[in-house]
């Protein structure tokens, strides 16, 4: 297969586990690289961070993290949540994951992190090319720094690093949650169907002074 942006890279719901196959490689050893995504609808938090190494090397260390999004440079600025900061890579290769709990926020752009300690032989990330894409790099790294740092360069490149959401959804029966909430009134009973961007509203006439709203909010 091929790196495929909201696949086997980028923001995921379903951890890869095929070997991606990318076009290029990328050294990994010794350097930090910050891959900028953008988080999807309904997204509430980060569980599960990773990456592919493409060769087998020594056992050596990994850290991966997301940063906020510096809009006017362009750039991975601060740490959002913690870091994973001690994981065994192995000496395979294959995705290289750990577990995190780090809340984002929906349609939010970030970046996910990677940095790996030296090894006896160069280690490898999948890279490969895809329009507006973009991962900064820093060398010489022994690991992920708050804030990030001044990059050392930008590469247009689909990078083989993941973070797998989680998503939060209002549901009930048939798709659509009921909310009831009273409103009071002044004299009378009033019944009447108001629409409003993105729901109906149904108010439903009581043998009180109040009515009834249910608020039914259509899921995607």
């Amino acid at each position: 297969m091929a790196l495929v942006l909201g696949s086997n890279s980028g923001f995921v719901t379903t951890a890869p586990t095929a070997d991606p196959d990318a076009a290029e490689n990328e050294q990994k050893n010794t350097r930090t690289q910050a891959f900028k995504v953008v988080s999807p609808a309904k997204a509430s938090k980060i569980t599960e961070l990773g990456w592919y190494c493409v060769t087998s090397t020594s056992e050596s260390n990994f850290e991966m993290g997301i940063y906020s999004h510096d809009s006017t440079l362009d750039t991975p600025n601060a740490v959002v949540g913690s870091l994973s900061q001690t994981n065994a890579k192995g000496t395979t290769a294959g995705w290289k994951t750990t577990t995190v709990n780090i809340p984002i926020t929906p349609h939010t752009t970030y970046w996910i992190a990677c940095q790996l300690d030296d090894s006896t032989a160069n280690s490898f990330v999948g890279k490969s090319g895809f329009t507006d894409a973009r991962f900064a790099t820093l060398t010489s790294q022994t690991t992920l720094a708050d804030p990030f740092g001044t990059s050392e360069g930008f590469t247009g490149r689909l990078l083989a690093f993941y973070a797998l959401v989680e998503t939060s959804e209002i549901q009930g029966s048939s798709g659509t949650r009921e909310i009831a909430t009273r409103y009071p009134v002044d004299d009378g009973i009033i019944a009447r169907t108001t629409k409003q961007t993105g729901h109906t509203m149904n108010l439903v006439a009581e043998q009180s002074s109040h009515i009834t709203s249910r608020d039914r909010v259509g899921i995607d």
